[in-house]
């Protein structure tokens, strides 16, 4: 699947859909799908990078463009080929969306006769069990365009080229009636209870011969999340916690390690101490044996996050090229510099509510110097972002680094 890349006034990078993508050209964007789809006005769809979700997010919101919610209709038509069970009531929800849209019970014949053999034979293949889109009908059907000669059904692809798929596969995920436009920026944090955020906490894993261990767990999780809703805090909260988590759940190697990372490295945050860093890193070490003991986590892991949560308490320092994790996890904390001018200026509101007690004269100073070493860090290394940075991401970031400054320093 050829997906675009996110610049800071057009997307580019899937030779279908041409050379560039300006603002004017598209339609409609979907953010919650997997992965994120940009619909355009003469019907083509592309897609974005997962990891790049908060960028086509600001993108949109910097350029005004409606992202939209409605039914993903290929995520219905192939959800019954996934390898789980799909049981009744479920699947009379399935054929109840797709009779609102449009789609006859013959049309559904035609389709299931036609997709089943693609279909079946690449769940045999990806053992997949959460998601299928058009994304996954495209990269199966190269393998099987032979299956398309002879067809000769209205319902089915008129051609058997792949382009000719594309374009009837593009039509049947415009059916419907317009999706609802959703008002950005995405709320992060409204509702963000437990519930919603312990997926991003490594999984509980107690053993059945320490049943003790489970309420001390709870109880760890109940504490960290008191403090991040502690009321001071107006910038480093629940929000501040999903946005940096977010990036990270695509991460192959050491998510462990940058997720416990993230849960406690603003676990401890008061702006009249100076070692906030290494308290909260202190607190996950103390931590280390019931974690170990009653999660997902090793020791290893454990000791890691700590070192990771440590390298925050110096961040104009250039990271080592070996020092993966921790540069991912900088990426992650700073990805807030990457958002459009509204969503950054409110940023800089909450970080002055945090430092109330100063004031404006020191403020001023001290938030000026901070983001003139930070200019200068980004300027001598040549970039903002260490790691799988967009070309969006890196304009912003440094925009918004040099909007802001100018702003404190004209003051």
């Amino acid at each position: 699947m050829t997906v675009l890349t996110v610049h800071h006034d057009h997307l580019t990078g899937d030779p279908w859909l041409g050379d560039t993508v300006k603002p004017h050209d598209i339609a409609e964007i979907h953010l919650n799908r997997f992965p994120p789809e940009v619909h355009l006005h003469d019907g083509r769809i592309g897609w974005v990078s997962r990891q790049h979700t908060t960028d086509l997010e600001q993108f949109a919101l910097l350029h005004d463009l409606a992202v939209v919610n409605r039914l993903d209709v290929w995520a219905a038509l192939l959800e019954p080929y996934l390898d789980t069970e799909l049981g009744s009531r479920r699947r009379a929800e399935l054929n109840a969306a797709l009779r609102d849209v449009g789609f006859t019970r013959k049309e559904r014949t035609t389709l299931d006769r036609f997709l089943s053999p693609w279909m079946l034979a690449w769940t045999a293949i990806t053992w997949e069990w959460a998601h299928y889109g058009m994304s996954d009908l495209l990269e199966v059907a190269p393998r099987n365009l032979k299956s398309l000669v002879g067809l000769n059904d209205p319902m089915l692809p008129d051609g058997v080229t792949l382009a000719a798929v594309r374009r009837w596969a593009e039509g049947l995920a415009r059916r419907g009636q317009p999706g609802e436009r959703i008002a950005l920026p995405l709320p992060i944090a409204d509702g963000a209870t437990w519930g919603t955020l312990k997926w991003m906490f490594p999984s509980t894993e107690v053993p059945d011969d320490q049943p003790q261990l489970r309420p001390r767990l709870e109880d760890l999780k109940q504490q960290l999340m008191a403090h991040w809703q502690a009321p001071h805090r107006h910038y480093h909260t629940l929000t501040h916690l999903r946005r940096v988590l977010g990036p990270l759940k695509t991460v192959a190697e050491g998510r462990t390690t940058l997720e416990l990372a993230a849960w406690f490295h603003d676990a401890i945050y008061d702006t009249t101490r100076t070692d906030n860093e290494a308290a909260s890193a202190a607190w996950l070490e103390r931590e280390a044996d019931l974690l170990v003991a009653a999660t997902s986590a090793t020791a290893a892991e454990v000791a890691e996050a700590a070192r990771v949560i440590r390298t925050t308490a110096h961040p104009l320092q250039l990271l080592p090229e070996d020092d993966t994790l921790g540069r991912r996890f900088w990426d992650a904390d700073f990805g807030i510099f990457a958002t459009a001018p509204v969503v950054y200026e409110a940023y800089t509101r909450d970080v002055r509510a945090e430092w109330a007690h100063v004031s404006d004269e020191a403020f001023v100073a001290g938030r000026a110097a901070f983001l003139q070493a930070l200019h200068d860090a980004v300027t001598a290394r040549g970039f903002f972002f260490y790691s799988a940075s967009s070309p969006f991401a890196e304009a912003m970031a440094q925009a918004n680094l040099a909007r802001e400054l100018a702003a404190l320093q004209a003051r």
